[in-house]
């Protein structure tokens, strides 16, 4: 990606901070530290791409490449106010990225502006003509003709019953129910009243009776698995083939993991590397095969039921985190609920991620706490009436597959921004003593 970049004249300004092994929610190592959020020092700048976002925000540079396995360009994207962009699988080349996962690993950006990320695309991928046809197009759609999902299950509402696997790897011992909060569900709602006072066509429905969940677990090779779980291989082996061919340092793998920061239970990339062992090989070539074809089937049934162009669901379950709550790794959803941040998360960032869906995250202004909310918006899975799924491996297809997807959310967001409320708000780092005329957003307010 940095290649094309200098292709294109392209002016790369530097690295940024991640956590090891892209392996946290948070941007800390004990090479760099902590990587500091623009809006609050008390917020993380997420992870793992917290480095870039907070670059971003802080208006080092316009634009970061980011890299997402389950939420690692969305999540720091709303953590810094960001826009987000996580393609459809090789959208952005993935040759060089050296991911841990053979489906999720996927090169993305952040960014202040969508016109920055339209433009971007534009010119990484010399798509020019598609972006122009695209545009046009976009611009005679009517409102009315425009149609976006509004699913509450899994994204802003699960319910889990007594003794049901819940997706975590844990069974529930009780009757659980997990909300979006309540900061997150009034943004929502208020972007919802202004498309549909536009005359945008808003669909409240929910995929069928237990399609959905019945993607969380599976009986395979005689035991249960959980497919969000099974994305790699040997996680450990995966490190150690990165350090040796990417990196050719010549240490163990004893030594490695001997350096790893902590910054307790929410940042623990060595806790991570015990979570993902040896996984099996037949739910591993399972995992690769037969549950993608499945999970691609169930996601686009939504859209082939309801006709919607997107859906749009809150960002994450939980507010913006917090420093003090990565020590024990928890958060706090709607109703007060708390919970661990895997469970506040792995809903919003890693349900699905394994197929290939464009994702945008989009900054829709400030809560009362003066922590950055956003919402998002998710595509279609591959082309639609397709006959086969060798789409999949055409890269050709996907350097254009979400073009199409990103102006029907460039009109949206034009949309949700006519109201003042639901705006990119700047962070104080950036509107702070004497920045205040330096920094403008584009309808001229700070």
């Amino acid at each position: 990606a940095v290649d094309m970049l200098k292709e294109k004249f392209g002016i790369p300004f530097g690295k940024t901070n991640v956590p090891e092994f892209a392996a946290s929610w948070v941007a800390c190592n004990y090479a760099n530290g902590c990587t500091l959020n623009p809006y609050d020092h008390s917020l993380t700048a997420g992870g793992s791409s917290g480095g870039g976002a907070s670059a971003v925000a802080s208006y080092i540079a316009p634009i970061a490449f980011t890299e997402d396995t389950g939420g690692s360009t969305r999540h720091p994207g709303v953590q810094n106010g960001n826009f987000a962009y996580d393609p459809s699988r090789n959208h952005y080349p993935n040759q060089g990225n050296s991911g841990m996962s053979y489906t999720n690993d996927q090169i993305g950006i952040n960014a202040r502006t969508f016109e920055d990320i339209l433009f971007f695309d534009q010119s990484f991928l010399s798509i020019d003509q598609h972006h122009k046809t695209a545009a046009e197009k976009a611009a005679k759609r009517p409102l009315s003709d425009i149609k976006v999902g509004l699913p509450r299950r899994p994204f802003a509402e699960i319910f889990l019953p007594e003794g049901a696997a819940n997706g975590f790897g844990l069974p529930t011992t009780h009757q659980t129910r997990y909300r979006a909060s309540e900061w997150n569900m009034e943004k929502l709602k208020l972007a919802e009243k202004i498309l549909a006072s536009a005359g945008v066509k808003l669909i409240r429905e929910e995929w069928d009776d237990g399609k959905i969940d019945s993607l969380f677990l599976k009986k395979v090779n005689g035991g249960i698995m959980e497919p969000n779980f099974e994305i790699f291989h040997s996680f450990a082996g995966q490190i150690a083939t990165f350090v040796n061919h990417y990196l050719e340092a010549k240490v163990s793998l004893r030594e490695i993991l001997s350096d790893l920061h902590p910054a307790g239970d929410g940042h623990n990339p060595f806790g991570l590397i015990n979570l993902f062992t040896i996984t099996d090989e037949s739910k591993f070539r399972y995992t690769l095969g037969p549950y993608l074809d499945d999970m691609v089937s169930v996601w686009n049934s939504y859209f082939d039921k309801t006709g919607v162009d997107v859906i749009m669901v809150p960002a994450q379950l939980c507010d913006a985190i917090k420093f003090s709550r990565m020590a024990n790794s928890s958060c706090t959803m709607g109703g007060g609920i708390e919970a661990s941040l895997s469970k506040c998360n792995i809903i919003s960032y890693s349900f699905a991620k394994s197929i290939p869906i464009p994702k945008v995250i989009v900054p829709v202004g400030l809560s009362p706490a003066g922590t950055p909310i956003s919402i998002m918006f998710l595509g279609r899975s591959g082309p639609k009436n397709a006959t086969d799924n060798m789409w999949r491996f055409d890269d050709e297809w996907a350097k254009t597959s979400d073009v199409d997807f990103l102006y029907t959310v460039d009109t949206l967001v034009k949309q949700i921004w006519s109201e003042a409320k639901l705006r990119r708000k700047e962070p104080s780092l950036v509107v702070g003593p004497g920045n205040s005329n330096l920094f403008l957003s584009h309808d001229g307010q700070v």
